[in-house]
């Protein structure tokens, strides 16, 4: 028998999943800021074009 309980299993896959849900988060507003400097870097570039 293990010496981990049911719930220590429930705590780690908790931790786990949370663990993996904020890199998802993180990489989503990485993501974003990117677009969002690509959008203003060409929306500059348009700017001063005209």
């Amino acid at each position: 028998m293990s010496i981990h309980t049911f719930a220590d299993k429930l705590k780690a896959i908790d931790l786990y999943l949370n663990k993996r849900n904020s890199y998802r988060e993180t990489a989503k507003l990485m993501s974003a800021t990117r677009l969002n400097d690509r959008v203003l870097a060409l929306d500059r570039k348009v700017n001063v074009e005209k």
